[in-house]
């Protein structure tokens, strides 16, 4: 039995989804595309559909994907997971931190016919990290925004109105695009 080293797993990880999704900018700079994964952002292909819509509809999810997709040693992999649904919560994600400083984040959705409120919401959660919040120390002294909702699961208000301010971008919008019904 071998054993492999976490910096050599994420490297691994990296690796196979590094090929994907950057454009140079008219200043030279390396900027994410806006479609549904980037080198950082992968997800699976049932959500990519989603995803490009809400890129396409959101201003508040375009700047957490943009936040997301500059940061440093992050990956981050969304995926459904039908089994979410015998559970009390519609989305996790789950950080694994290697010595080298990387972080990989594992997101998971139930499956859902509209799973941007929960992408948004565990996005949220990704930007707490890497805005150096101590999620767990929080609810723990009972922060009045923060607090566990299980054994092992912390939420936030933060999370919470991300979540529903993307759904609500997106369901204006689509409202905005349907022609208005003719009632004669």
């Amino acid at each position: 039995m071998s054993i492999i080293r976490p910096c050599a797993v994420g490297l691994i990880l990296f690796t196979l989804i590094a090929p994907t999704g950057f454009a140079q900018s008219e200043a030279g700079n390396q900027q994410p595309n806006a479609s549904a994964s980037t080198r950082s952002i992968q997800f699976a292909p049932e959500l990519r559909p989603d995803v490009d819509r809400m890129l396409q509809q959101s201003a508040t999810f375009r700047e957490q994907y943009r936040r997301i997709a500059e940061a440093r040693s992050l990956i981050v992999g969304v995926r459904t997971d039908v089994r979410l649904c015998e559970t009390s919560f519609r989305a996790r994600t789950k950080f694994n931190r290697y010595r080298s400083g990387l972080i990989v984040a594992d997101v998971i959705i139930a499956p859902s016919a509209h799973p941007g409120e929960w992408i948004a919401h565990e996005f949220e959660h990704i930007l707490e990290l890497l805005g150096g919040r101590k999620l767990t120390q929080l609810a723990s002294s009972h922060a009045n925004d923060v607090w566990f909702s299980g054994t092992d699961v912390i939420e936030t208000d933060r999370a919470i109105r991300a979540g529903r301010t993307v759904r609500d971008e997106v369901g204006q919008s689509d409202k905005a695009a349907k022609p208005a019904r003719d009632t004669r």
